[in-house]
């Protein structure tokens, strides 16, 4: 209990994973909601619609309550069969697989490439006869490589979604596909209380989705300023919420697929409105955390000169002395060196749990997963929030170096 204890209260981080990049404008917002009544209803998805597609490109963006339910609304467009398949990379968000299940398809499970993409040759080896559409994320904010995908997919009759929620920023995120779909949770370029969107690169009528209930968007918008906010202070009252929460209410994934609310979205026209700000603060603060780590035998950095929004900045650890461990248990070298930057008061971000070892998903079909396997063991994700500082920032690789300095072997 002590030992737990002590764990719980390293979580006080001076400099934590989710930074809420809003200032007076989004408070504004937030104020002028509240005081007309406006949370739900408002003019301000349709003027975030068409203010989003000036940004991207897009001729076409429909304003949803999350970015599951416009990966939903995707796929509820397409003609599908009993036992119809879309194939999603294993290594990657759950919440690209709960939205499958409720538009009456499965998923079947791909491998990614040694940078955690998925590549055309992942969508090859696991397609079947069955299969109807497919999800490409671009992971951690970089660039996937579409010229091979495009060319595999064009021959096929398959509905094929670009998932751009962390790759937002980039010149060609959601340009790719049949449709794209975007998310404006915690830790994403833009980052309102909520909300998401299915783009078009071409005219699609509106479709009619159901206005959310006040206390879900209010509920919703509590949780992110509370978590992310003051997440400083907050994060071991979550921690516990969350432990005792997955005691009771395990696997629980469903949601309600909605149409954006007044209040996602006039934060959301703050958020677009400092988004090329927000892309070159996380640039610049992955490119200290470069600096700092280059020449550390025991990680692999990401790619700095690729199209990269670093989203997340995601390093490989090097742990020749451990091997693959089929659960959901994370590499113990991984392990030892998050529990370090939290002694330092950082706080890091875990890798994603393959969704092939993740209940309730375990049950539905796969092919190989090797770089699935070998990876995300040895992935973690060190904290460059548009909101920190230079000076966090090289708080941070010097406390990544100490670790290393004393574990080079």
């Amino acid at each position: 209990m002590i030992d737990r204890m002590k764990i719980l209260l390293t979580k006080f981080y001076k400099i934590p994973f989710l930074n809420l990049y809003w200032d007076e404008k989004e408070r504004d917002a937030f104020k002028s909601c509240l005081r007309d009544n406006q949370i739900v209803n408002g003019d301000k998805n349709a003027e975030f619609s068409s203010a989003f597609c000036k940004k991207t490109g897009l001729q076409t963006a429909i304003g949803t309550n999350l970015g599951r339910s416009a990966i939903q609304l995707a796929l509820e467009s397409i003609q599908k069969e009993q036992g119809a398949e879309v194939i999603v990379p294993s290594f990657g968000c759950s919440g690209t697989v709960q939205p499958i299940l409720q538009a009456g398809l499965m998923p079947r499970f791909c491998d990614v490439g040694p940078d955690g993409n998925i590549r055309a040759e992942d969508i090859e080896n696991a397609a079947t006869a069955k299969t109807r559409a497919v999800i490409v994320p671009g992971l951690y904010g970089k660039s996937v490589d579409w010229k091979d995908i495009n060319r595999l997919t064009k021959g096929t009759k398959w509905f094929v979604i670009d998932d751009a929620t962390q790759t937002l920023g980039l010149k060609d995120a959601g340009k790719n596909g049949n449709a794209c779909v975007f998310s404006f949770a915690l830790g994403k370029l833009l980052s309102s209380t909520g909300g998401g969107v299915l783009g078009y690169n071409g005219p699609r009528p509106e479709p009619y989705l159901e206005k959310e209930m006040y206390r879900n968007v209010m509920g919703r918008a509590a949780n992110v300023i509370l978590l992310a906010g003051m997440r400083k202070y907050t994060l071991p009252a979550f921690t516990i919420q969350y432990a005792l929460l997955s005691k009771i209410r395990p696997n629980t994934f469903s949601f309600e697929k909605k149409a954006m609310a007044n209040l996602d979205a006039s934060i959301a026209l703050c958020q677009l409105d400092k988004m090329d700000r927000a892309m070159e603060n996380r640039r610049r603060n992955a490119k200290i955390l470069m600096d700092e780590l280059c020449g550390i035998d025991r990680i692999e950095l990401p790619d700095f000169g690729v199209g990269h929004v670093f989203t997340k900045f995601n390093i490989v650890l090097k742990t020749k002395d451990e091997k693959y461990r089929p659960k959901s248990a994370r590499g113990t070298f991984v392990t030892k060196f998050v529990r370090h930057m939290a002694k330092a008061g950082i706080e890091c971000e875990w890798s994603y749990l393959p969704l092939h070892l993740r209940a309730p998903y375990t049950e539905y079909g796969h092919g190989k997963l090797e770089n699935t396997e070998q990876i995300w063991w040895r992935n973690v994700s060190l904290p460059v929030a548009p909101g920190l500082s230079e000076e966090n920032m090289k708080t941070v690789g010097k406390a990544a170096k100490d670790f290393f300095s004393k574990n080079a072997q």
